[in-house]
């Protein structure tokens, strides 16, 4: 089998609803040979069948289960772990790619030199309605740059294999991939984005991003995670606040 230039790491747990538009949007990518790992976290409805449906007409496609209940975290990491190509690529399951999000980003991978690259997203709601507004991020964001606010949404994210594999994912609890970005900057300083909609964003009423109150919560607690001292805590902290009522009233 050809080496894939790309692995698609998606984790699912109770995605029967959303999977299969997820699946069709990354088997229409146009970046060359890629890899679809899809890491079943335990789901107790019709993931697996719908999955394995994709896994029998198309041979990129690999349904992997886990034997208990992991978390997103390490369901990430487990497919790092798992992926054959040097780049690797973060999709949740309720979410969708445009058919040159790959592609877009590998160009820019080349004239950047970049190892961590971003894009922005389209939001729509359960139905996947569009919410008519997006997250538009800058084309260049530094560590110092993310404490202030999570530019990166995971779904949009293209990354080295290796850069990946030595920051893992932690804590599901909290802002897991949010502490990702966050010790990868600082070792690289910089990472590359495109401030288009390439993605289509599911903001669910249930998640951790939509309820402002808890995401704040799990934003100060992943500084304490991460060792920031209190008073850098707190001015990183105002910002984020600064940065979240402009990037979601203004």
């Amino acid at each position: 089998m050809e080496r894939p230039v790309c692995s698609v790491v998606i984790p699912v747990y109770n995605g029967e609803r959303y999977i299969g538009e997820c699946l069709r949007s990354v088997l229409s990518q146009t970046c060359g040979e890629l890899e679809v790992l899809v890491i079943d976290d335990g789901s107790t409805d019709g993931t697996r069948a719908c999955v394995s449906a994709f896994c029998e007409t198309d041979s990129r496609v690999r349904l992997i289960g886990n034997e208990q209940n992991l978390g997103v975290a390490e369901t990430r990491n487990r497919g790092v772990r798992l992926a054959r190509a040097d780049w690797v690529a973060f999709l949740d399951c309720d979410d969708a790619w445009l058919p040159d999000k790959l592609k877009k980003q590998f160009s820019l991978q080349r004239s950047s030199g970049a190892r961590l690259l971003y894009t922005g997203a389209a939001c729509m709601d359960s139905e996947g309605r569009s919410l008519g507004r997006s997250f538009t991020p800058p084309e260049r964001v530094s560590y110092q740059d993310l404490l202030c606010g999570n530019e990166i949404v995971c779904s949009t994210v293209l990354a080295e294999k290796a850069l990946l594999a030595a920051h893992p994912m932690t804590q599901s609890q909290l802002h897991e991939d949010y502490i990702c970005w966050l010790r990868i900057l600082k070792e690289i300083g910089e990472a590359c984005g495109l401030p288009e909609d390439l993605i289509r964003y599911r903001f669910a009423e249930n998640s951790k991003s939509r309820n402002k109150w808890k995401s704040a919560q799990m934003t100060w607690q992943s500084y304490a995670y991460l060792g920031i001292p209190f008073p850098q805590r707190c001015l990183c902290f105002l910002r984020y606040a600064a940065h979240g009522l402009k990037r979601y009233f203004l």
